[in-house]
């Protein structure tokens, strides 16, 4: 009996998601999946749609995941990426929205987060225009692509 090529890239496929452990679309980096998400929304409606695909605005807790969601942001044009911090619940104390961590490891871009009581820059993005690809805190209604994280999924790893 002879193998279908169809079935055969199906076989190939399936075997390259076991062996990351990520959905199709998603990075694998230590025990994380990343995706890209190539449609600017405003930071709430970002984070719903991370939410809608199993996952979360991205957080950063190391030099090396930082460089890697910094490289995945740039392969995709350097644009405005929303991560998933904001400091929309006190002024200037800048938490990860998901697991409400505050920001021991930043890359924020100088004279940033600028945390004035008066201004509405309360979510994080990380920015390549003006601030070479650092962070920047920005209204969360501005529109900006972003990019969702979630865990390894240990029933795909084989």
């Amino acid at each position: 009996m002879r193998m279908s090529a169809s079935f055969g890239v199906f076989i190939l496929l399936s075997i390259l998601v076991c062996v990351q452990g990520c959905p199709t679309g998603y990075k694998v980096f230590q025990s994380q999946c990343y995706a890209y998400i190539d449609k600017k929304m405003t930071w709430p409606d970002a984070e719903s749609t991370c939410a809608a695909l199993g996952g979360f605005l991205a957080e950063i807790f190391s030099s090396e995941e930082s460089k890697f969601v910094h490289g995945l942001a740039k392969n995709y044009g350097q644009h405005g990426v929303w991560l998933g911090a904001d400091d929309l619940l006190v002024q200037g104390l800048w938490t990860w929205a998901r697991s409400g961590l505050p920001l021991n490891f930043t890359d924020w871009h100088r004279g940033q987060p600028e945390n004035d009581p008066n201004d509405d820059e309360n979510c994080l993005e990380i920015e390549f225009d003006h601030h070479r690809g650092q962070w920047n805190d920005v209204e969360c209604y501005h529109f900006n692509r972003f990019i969702c994280q979630r865990p390894r999924d240990s029933t795909l790893t084989g």
